[in-house]
């Protein structure tokens, strides 16, 4: 709401630099202070954003989540392969690259009953 109305008065600040002679009423006092009206309605939509974006990092805080799971547990007969190395090392190549977000994904490939489930968990 306050946006909404920051922005609306911004705006009206703006159109005055290209605007008429005169304005209706107390919108005139707009028209006639328009770069004033125009850099503090810009000052605030700023502040505005910023408190929005602090507030919504202070709401998604993770203090209220659940810890996450442990990593799966390796079987001790589950033999050391180069293939986790290889795949460590591509994740953690992309990771540097900055490349990885909230939507990469990875996957292996290969028959099935050759360990690709196990290789991932050891990763």
């Amino acid at each position: 709401m306050i946006t909404a109305v920051v922005s609306a008065v911004t705006s009206l600040a703006e159109n005055a630099a290209t605007g008429q002679d005169r304005w209706p009423g107390p919108l005139d006092q707009v028209r006639r202070h328009a770069w004033i009206v125009l850099g503090v309605g810009l000052a605030l939509a700023l502040l505005l954003v910023v408190y929005t974006l602090f507030r919504e990092a202070k709401s998604s805080s993770v203090a209220d989540d659940p810890p996450p799971p442990a990593p799966p547990e390796i079987p001790r007969w589950v033999v050391d392969r180069a293939q986790v190395r290889q795949v460590a090392a591509a994740l953690s190549r992309r990771r540097r690259l900055r490349s990885v977000g909230i939507t990469a994904t990875a996957g292996l490939h290969g028959a099935g009953g050759f360990g690709k489930t196990t290789l991932a968990e050891m990763v």
